[in-house]
């Protein structure tokens, strides 16, 4: 609530803390992510506190500071909460960090999650993102990767070409969300 760039970087120094709680980890992280736009509410009372104006340029320097070793943390609720303060606060150098994520991270939920990010954050090479995570093997990114699918803007021809595999061998879930589409 006071701002400031002390206060973004002892949010940070906590979000790395090896000895925190690794829900309070997050909490620090996902308060980093809001910076700009906290909540009007007390998170513990309920009680109004109103609109403080904060600099996000505050939180983005905390967190590019720690921004490897929390993509780098083998917790998944941290890489999670990570990528989606990296998106909440459009820190775009860390793109290809996200985009490697999606890649090769060892969680479903971390995959959507850095897709989810990419989208937001206009990553220019979203068509690949996409077609990376169709054919990823959990189907949870796969649904992501579809519901995603018209925000984009291609041609249509693009777009049978991204989906045509879903149809051949996709689920059959997979196959009706295309058919919508």
């Amino acid at each position: 609530r006071i701002g400031g760039p002390e206060a973004a970087k002892r949010l940070a120094d906590y979000a790395v803390r090896e000895g925190a709680p690794d829900s309070m980890r997050v909490e620090a992280i996902s308060t980093l992510g809001v910076w700009s736009n906290p909540p009007e509410l007390d998170r513990v009372t309920g009680r109004y506190r109103g609109q403080p104006d904060l600099n996000p340029e505050h939180a983005r320097e905390a967190l590019a500071a720690i921004i490897d070793p929390l993509l780098g943390s083998s917790n998944e609720p941290i890489r999670i909460a990570s990528i989606q303060s990296i998106s909440n606060l459009d820190y775009q150098p860390a793109l290809e960090k996200i985009f490697a994520h999606l890649q090769d991270d060892g969680s479903p939920d971390v995959r959507a999650a850095a897709l989810k990010a990419l989208q937001t954050m206009k990553f220019n090479q979203i068509e690949e993102a996409i077609a990376i995570a169709l054919d990823d093997q959990s189907e949870q990114v796969r649904m992501s990767a579809l519901g995603l699918t018209p925000t984009l803007e291609l041609t249509d021809q693009q777009i049978v070409d991204l989906l045509s595999p879903v149809l051949d061998s996709g689920g059959q879930e997979e196959q009706q969300v295309v058919l919508k589409t």
